[in-house]
């Protein structure tokens, strides 16, 4: 169910594997697992990330779940522990509960962590706090009976969270904890990384090449009934946590227009001045393309997506830097010729311009753009510049286990303690797991609001990398853009700077393509 109001059943604390060698679980099996246990309302509150943020609100539309947009958050707290605990960091939940707070939990999970507490602050409109658990500071606190510094904490949170803050009792916690603190609000929750008892096996495995040593969980995925069975505490956790699953209600941000400022006037007139550059004897034929391209293109709302393009294109040619002559199905488009974004005439060559682009396609078309290898990153400062820094980021990826890389970690992992698994059964189970992040090789994205509306950004690179792979922004209309560093375009300006020498009349523009010779 999606907004309605929540009766039976809820998760509020579970990761999916872009926690990162945290969770054993594919979104896919997250959300097919809580709709098997007639789950109502999921929040995804993945480590320090909220690249799932959009896999999970597909999967759970499809399968009437309502999805919850959370994130667990490394904090890094002030006091001296010489008196208790040596670690100063430790994890709590936020949840988004309305567009604000959404926003401010894409801030917030930009930022470096551990996240200083007093930060946390600055990103609580909207927000609801979940605090204990597992491995929540107050948890720490009160287990180390450090009851001074814990309700200080505890009041800091009241005051900065005021009608937000709850205390997470886990399902596997002591009673001592919730007697810690008397008047506090509780809510019920369960750290969820794995589906079956069996899998709590691969989840170690995954912590041991991931060198976490935090807390595994001691139950997989429990239903509502399942959780309560194990609850002895007051009903009042239950409605608490009820009523914060309702409280959550947050779509997400999809984009409507593209960057500009373009108009379609200027596309036609960009496209016909190209026309007439290109075909100084303009033909029936060539208006005839021309004219259907440009009713299909305008039909579709790619005018401006284009003229993008082929302003990159444009820059990069008066900076001198090298630029691929087209590749793909971009090649058969006569307006991308005309606007100089391919070098190609699809008309000379026979090529069909419905391989590229037609009425029936949602997406944007892909115009893959080549450009030397060691100038790429000229192309990406003009693009940031020209469209605004806060409008402009690289791309984010993850890396998952392979067949034989998932084999060469399980054996590793594994011990002579472990006589009734075997690396291979292991192997098969963490085949396909997510086990790093990376930036995408080419893809830029660029937005018309700031790219933070709509995905977090890890800042650890010149341009800003997204949470949210290509898919996901695609999901959210963003436009996207690959803009590709190839050595070949690098060493063919390098072979025609050699030639000029000799022959300074000589260009590779100018070789003739039938030229057998």
């Amino acid at each position: 169910m999606d907004g309605g109001v929540i009766r039976l059943s809820v998760q509020l604390h579970t990761h999916s594997d872009y926690s990162l060698l945290r969770s054993a679980l594919t979104l896919e099996r997250l959300v097919a697992g809580a709709k098997k246990m007639e789950i109502e309302a999921l929040a995804l509150t993945d480590h320090n990330t909220t690249a799932g943020h959009v896999e999970l609100a597909r999967l759970c539309a499809q399968s009437g779940i309502k999805p919850i947009f959370g994130l667990e958050a490394d904090i890094a707290y002030p006091w001296d522990w010489s008196k208790g605990p040596s670690a100063d960091t430790a994890s709590l939940v936020l949840l988004a509960e309305n567009e604000e707070g959404y926003g401010n939990l894409l801030a917030a999970a930009s930022e470096d962590f551990p996240l200083p507490l007093h930060r946390l602050a600055d990103f609580a409109p909207g927000l609801i706090l979940l605090e204990g658990g597992l491995s929540g500071q107050l948890t720490k606190l009160s287990a180390a009976g450090l009851k001074e510094r814990a309700q200080s904490l505890n009041s800091w949170y009241a005051k900065n969270f005021p009608s937000s803050y709850y205390l997470r009792f886990d399902v596997e916690q002591s009673d001592d904890f919730r007697r810690f603190f008397p008047q506090s609000r509780f809510v019920l929750t369960q750290d969820v990384r794995y589906l079956q008892p069996s899998e709590k096996k691969v989840l170690q495995v995954l912590a041991g090449i991931g060198n976490f040593t935090g807390i595994i969980p001691k139950y997989p995925l429990l239903s509502w009934s399942q959780l309560k069975e194990k609850f002895s505490g007051p009903a009042e956790f239950l409605a608490n946590t009820l009523e914060v699953a309702e409280r959550c209600q947050v779509k997400l941000s999809r984009e409507k227009t593209w960057p500009g400022p373009f108009l379609d006037s200027d596309f036609d007139d960009q496209v016909w001045e190209g026309a007439r550059r290109r075909y100084p004897n303009l033909t029936p034929a060539v208006r005839r393309r021309i004219l259907q391209e440009v009713e299909i293109i305008k039909a579709r709302g790619f005018c401006d997506y284009f003229l993008i393009v082929a302003e990159i294109v444009r820059f990069a040619q008066s900076a001198r830097i090298p630029v691929g002559p087209g590749r793909g199905s971009a090649a058969s488009s006569i307006v991308a010729y005309c606007l100089g974004i391919t070098s190609v005439d699809p008309l000379a060559w026979g090529l069909l311009f419905e391989r590229f682009l037609n009425l029936e396609r949602e997406h944007p078309p892909d115009i893959d753009l080549d450009f030397c290898y060691e100038r790429r990153q000229e192309i990406l400062e003009f693009v940031a510049e020209r469209f605004g820094r806060d409008k402009v980021a690289q791309i984010g990826t993850y890396g998952t286990f392979g067949s034989r890389s998932a084999q060469r970690e399980a054996g590793r992992i594994l011990t002579a303690e472990d006589k009734p698994e075997t690396p291979e059964k292991l192997a098969q189970q963490i085949q396909g797991v997510k086990r790093h992040r990376a930036t995408h090789a080419a893809g830029v994205v660029i937005t018309s609001r700031p790219t933070l509306s709509y995905t977090a950004l890890y800042r650890d690179r010149k341009l800003p990398v997204t949470h949210l792979d290509m898919y996901s922004l695609e999901e959210l209309g963003l436009l996207k853009i690959d803009l590709l560093g190839l050595r070949t375009l690098t060493l063919l300006a390098r072979t025609e700077e050699k030639i000029q020498k000799r022959n300074p009349q000589f260009s590779l523009a100018q070789i003739p393509l039938k030229d057998e010779k």
